[in-house]
């Protein structure tokens, strides 16, 4: 990148360019790249080594005894927003610098944190019935819908209104409403979705369809759904590091901002329960979908 090109980013005067001196944590440049990563233009811009004022920019340069590239490896890693970004560490006026070049975003509203709260209650009542689930040996070879009202009955039971085979929506093909498997409400109001199915190996048609399942039935926009997942696979990492990768790929009615595996949730972990999720974009709000893969041998 010549001292023009350089030149040209840092003035643009446009508000979605971070200029830093010095910064050389892994952490602080992530926070940099998430602070231009929704702006209102194509593209946002972290420059490192460069301060900006009003009388222009001044290249300071970046020690050269610092290996930039491992740490804007690592700062990448960190970034959760799901972007395209790249880098040149370039020398401008006989200074060292890094461009950081961000695709921008469209702009989330984020969950609110009594969102955030009634989620991880409803998270952590489901994780408890999926324990017992595990631990009942007539369920080890039951249907989806004798285990969905297994599961129903132990959120029923610990004070949450749930209505399992509701019609609402639309059907797959659809002509019709569809049937939920399990609609958790709260005053009259839907708060979650649970689509549940069998899976004894990574079936991509039918895992296609339950997914859709769940857009199609969620008509209002839920901050957060629910996929839940009976493995009977022999090998249940090889199953969820499959499971991961294609979820990752799917293509979704509203784009994917992040994704992550490996979810805990209150400090609640298990081997053979593993909770995953994909945040996106519906309309400008933050919304989620998690996974629950629950292992059953």
């Amino acid at each position: 990148m010549t001292y023009e090109e350089v030149k040209n980013i840092v003035e643009s005067g446009t508000d979605n360019i971070v200029c830093k001196q010095f910064i050389v944590l892994p952490n602080q440049i992530a926070a940099c790249i998430e602070s231009v990563v929704y702006g209102n233009y194509n593209y946002g811009y972290v420059c490192i080594g460069i301060v900006k004022d009003k009388t222009g920019c001044r290249f300071i340069g970046i020690d050269r005894h610092i290996n930039m590239d491992n740490i804007i490896q690592s700062a990448l890693k960190q970034v959760k927003a799901d972007t395209k970004i790249s880098y040149e560490i370039c020398e401008v006026e006989c200074k060292q610098v890094c461009i950081i070049k961000v695709k921008t975003c469209a702009r989330m509203i984020p969950i609110a944190s009594s969102d955030v709260v009634k989620m991880n209650e409803i998270l952590k009542q489901l994780l408890s019935a999926c324990v017992k689930l595990q631990a009942n040996a007539i369920y080890y070879n039951a249907t989806e819908d004798q285990r969905n009202d297994y599961i129903r009955d132990i959120l029923d039971t610990a004070g949450y209104d749930v209505k399992d085979q509701t019609r609402r929506g639309l059907s797959p093909s659809g002509k019709a409403a569809g049937e939920v498997d399990i609609l958790i409400k709260e005053h009259g109001f839907p708060v979650t979705i649970i689509e549940a199915l069998n899976l004894d190996s990574l079936n991509k048609a039918y895992l296609d369809k339950h997914i859709d399942k769940i857009y199609n039935y969620d008509t209002a926009g839920n901050k957060f759904n629910i996929i839940l997942s009976y493995v009977t696979a022999s090998n249940f990492m090889d199953f969820c590091d499959k499971y991961f990768e294609y979820i990752k790929k799917h293509k979704y009615p509203f784009v994917i901002q992040v994704s992550e595996d490996n979810i805990v949730i209150e400090k609640y972990s298990f081997s053979d329960i593993k909770v995953m999720k994909t945040v996106h974009n519906r309309n400008e709000c933050e919304t989620v979908l998690y996974h629950v893969c629950i292992w059953i041998k």
